[in-house]
């Protein structure tokens, strides 16, 4: 079990501050559209009921993107080890995966919800 490996660091740490930040977007949301804070698209920024949809809707798939990545942290710890370099390409390609389809699935609801 390798609690230190690149894998485990960057999923685990990146799912962590997901769910700190999703906790953090819940407790104190950006109440207006603006340019600073939010989940911040063409889409999201159209009128202010869709703001605030997609500012709820967004900080409820960063909570479960980040239990994801913590989930496959723990899990990653108790594989075999592999190479450095195996380690980092799949932490990146899985950290962009997750902020990906967190964009996708919020400007699909979006589109769903207000056509």
């Amino acid at each position: 079990m390798d609690w230190f490996n690149s894998f485990t660091l960057t999923v685990g740490l990146t799912g962590i501050i997901f769910w700190a930040l999703s906790t953090y977007m819940k407790r104190n949301p950006p109440h207006k559209i603006n340019h600073l804070y939010g989940y911040r698209t063409k889409a999201s920024m159209s009128s202010q009921e869709r703001w605030d949809f997609a500012q709820e809707y967004s900080s409820d798939l960063l909570t479960h993107s980040g239990k994801m990545l913590m989930i496959g942290a723990l899990v990653w710890m108790f594989l075999p080890n592999f190479p450095e370099l195996v380690d980092v390409i799949l932490a990146v390609i899985i950290v962009i995966a997750a902020c990906i389809h967190s964009i996708i699935q919020t400007e699909k609801a979006l589109k769903s919800k207000f056509g």
